[in-house]
Order: C-alpha cells, then sequence, then structure tokens
C-alpha cells in the first residue's frame, strides 16, 4: 500500500519514472523514520502515564528528530 501511495506522491512530484529499487528504497527510508518517530512519542506518552499517542506526541517527536 505505501509503495502505491508513494508512486501517486512521486507522480505529483513530476518524476515521470522511478525504478522498483528507488521506490524500495524510499519506502524503506519512510518506514525506517516512522518507527522512529512512533518509538519516541510511545515513550513520551508512557513518561506521561498514558496509553496512547497523541499528535502533540507525535509534533514532539518529529521536533527531536530533527535536532
Amino acid at each position: 500500500m505505501l509503495k502505491n501511495s508513494l508512486k501517486k506522491i512521486v507522480k505529483k512530484a513530476g518524476i515521470k519514472k522511478i525504478s522498483d529499487s528507488a521506490l524500495d528504497e524510499l519506502c524503506k527510508t519512510i518506514e525506517r523514520k516512522a518507527k522512529e518517530i512512533v518509538e519516541i512519542a510511545k515513550e513520551r506518552a508512557k513518561k506521561e502515564k498514558r496509553r496512547t499517542i497523541t499528535a502533540q506526541d507525535i509534533r514532539y517527536a518529529k521536533a527531536i528528530k530533527g535536532k
């Protein structure tokens, strides 16, 4: 499913063709970054004694990963 979504994004960016290996690499990179962000968000929610990750937790995690 992610690959199909990425193909649409790539086409909207004006790229006519993308190799399967480039698409696979892009997919892996996005999945890895998403896992890192979710892990940080999970730890923040846990620290605040919550079981639900909020949008604020995700924003916090993105800010931390950006540093």
